[in-house]
């Protein structure tokens, strides 16, 4: 208990005093001295507002990612590969079934997270076209008030929110295709571990503790699943 403590404080300590703290910034700042090495032609053809929601957000982005990899991914394969050895020791008719699943749903992860990814790319770039627009206005709002018409100026700025709308809503189709197949694998799952295990119970190769068992790691497994779809769509994205 005491290890486990010692552990889990160590980890914290890692995450949040040291890649927190300092990835954040680094990234940032390096973002930003490349940006400052562009030409000035770089700056004339794009947004102000932009280009810092960009540098900005290239921050948090980083430090996710190095999130989900010491936290969501090492504790997914951890737990799938446990379940495998303690389905194997009960019987290699629940194993068998459950390796499977599990190669068919990481196949279905490593297809389906990219073109989340892309979905999530436009979005960010429709959102990143707003923010460049809004703030802009809101910086050389003396001049806008001078010189530029007031319907022109907001049509300017409508244009840009209506295509992040579209972006946004083609984004969320998306999840809402992830949830449907999250669906279809999790009932899998149920049915490859859980008939198999009452079958092999009733020709008397498992205890009704071994069945409860294997019922209890695929639920747990099953609560996995979303997170972990979700943990590497975040990684793409």
């Amino acid at each position: 208990m005491l290890v486990a403590l010692l552990v889990m404080g160590g980890i914290a300590i890692v995450l949040f005093s040291g890649i927190s703290t300092n990835m954040i910034i680094q990234a940032r700042w390096r973002s930003h001295r490349h940006l400052l090495g562009q030409p000035v032609s770089f700056f004339q053809n794009d947004f102000a507002g932009r280009l810092a929601n960009r540098v900005m957000n290239v921050g948090m982005a980083t430090e996710d990612s190095a999130f989900l990899v010491f936290e969501a991914f090492w504790q997914a394969a951890a737990f799938a590969l446990a379940t495998l050895i303690l389905l194997s020791g009960m019987d290699w008719r629940l194993a068998l079934p459950m390796a499977l699943w599990i190669a068919g749903f990481v196949a279905f992860v490593l297809w389906y997270a990219p073109q989340a990814g892309k979905a999530a790319e436009k979005n960010s770039r429709a959102n990143s076209r707003v923010t460049g627009r809004v703030v802009d206005s809101y910086s050389n709002i003396e001049t806008v008030k001078l010189f530029a018409h007031a319907e022109r100026e907001q049509a300017f700025a409508r244009s840009a929110m209506r295509r992040h709308r579209l972006r946004f809503g083609a984004l969320m189709r998306t999840f809402a295709l992830q949830q449907g197949w999250m669906a279809v694998f999790n009932s899998a799952a149920m049915a490859l571990v859980i008939g198999p295990a009452l079958w092999v119970w009733s020709q008397g190769g498992l205890s009704i503790g071994e069945v409860a068992a294997a019922i209890a790691m695929t639920l747990r497994l099953n609560t996995m699943t979303a997170w972990i779809m979700w943990m590497t769509v975040r990684t793409f994205e």
